[in-house]
């Protein structure tokens, strides 16, 4: 592993794991673990876990975050990376009932080289029409991107509803309070990819985090790192440039908000795409989804 990587994973888990913050979860750091829960109370996350180096202290420790996310919310997603001690974490998950889901590679770039990439890439492509874009964070934004997901991962419809409706709910706190404090940045975004000739239904989507939100009082919120989510283009429109056009426009998104480096967790799909872009492989990763 070079220095460069090294780094970037160092910093990665410290702005996206130890020091998380996702929209619409509240973030609870315990002694052992960094665990989100939905506002609601019904899902959780742990993104990061420091665990005794006695491995049956550390099994413990697992066994009792187990039993309080059992006792607390009715699912629960424990994000296991490559790089993460002890190594039998996602054995010991497994045997607990976990069932490993979404296997993808972190990946990461430096944004002003990735924005050069995405730049090349748009002059050199063959003429055609280029898709439509939409921004926003609105429940109906919200709700257009995930009929794209749900095309895409049939399979995963009844999750992608659920975090459809914790995202959009959150939207319309947002947007509630929004309009009383003034503020407008809500450190999330999500864009989908319209044709040009038959705006509907949605060809693509994608969202990118780069939180908490912005204010008056934190224009600029210090977050080196902006995260890269739910990237997808129905495969009757591949091959058009809605990947790399929602790819852009959330990297100049992120770049305006200050971030230095995008990060992705590519599925096998989209990784050839990403590391042709300069995104370099960091570390596996995979979930492990618990049903309560």
């Amino acid at each position: 592993m070079s220095d460069s990587t090294l780094t970037m994973r160092e910093l990665y888990d410290l702005c996206q794991r130890q020091e998380v913050w996702i929209s619409g979860m509240e973030r609870v750091v315990t002694r052992h673990v960094v665990r989100c829960v939905s506002k609601d109370g019904d899902t959780a996350m742990v993104l990061w876990q420091d665990l005794p180096g006695d491995p049956a202290a550390a099994r413990k420790a697992v066994a009792d975050e187990l039993a309080w996310c059992r006792a607390n919310v009715k699912s629960l997603n424990w994000k296991v990376y490559g790089h993460d001690l002890p190594g039998e974490l996602g054995g010991w998950l497994q045997a607990e009932g976990g069932e490993p889901e979404d296997r993808s590679v972190l990946h990461m770039a430096h944004i002003p080289g990735l924005l050069q990439k995405l730049a090349a890439r748009r002059a050199s492509a063959v003429a055609r029409m280029p898709p439509t874009l939409r921004a926003g964070y609105s429940r109906a934004q919200i709700l257009s991107a995930q009929a794209t997901w749900i095309n895409v991962w049939p399979e995963s419809a009844d999750e992608q509803a659920l975090w459809g409706e914790v995202y959009a709910s959150e939207a319309d706190r947002w947007n509630a309070e929004a309009a009383k404090t003034g503020d407008q940045d809500p450190g999330t975004c999500f864009w989908t990819a319209h044709a040009a000739a038959d705006p509907d239904p949605t060809i693509g989507a994608g969202y990118a985090i780069h939180g908490p939100p912005a204010n008056a009082q934190d224009p600029k919120p210090n977050r080196p790192i902006a995260l890269l989510c739910g990237g997808a283009v129905r495969e009757s429109a591949r091959g058009q440039g809605a990947y790399s056009a929602l790819l852009a426009a959330r990297t100049r998104w992120a770049a305006e908000r200050g971030a230095e480096y995008m990060a992705i967790e590519a599925s096998p799909m989209s990784a050839p795409i990403v590391q042709s872009l300069g995104f370099a492989p960091i570390t596996p990763l995979v979930f492990y989804k618990f049903d309560f």
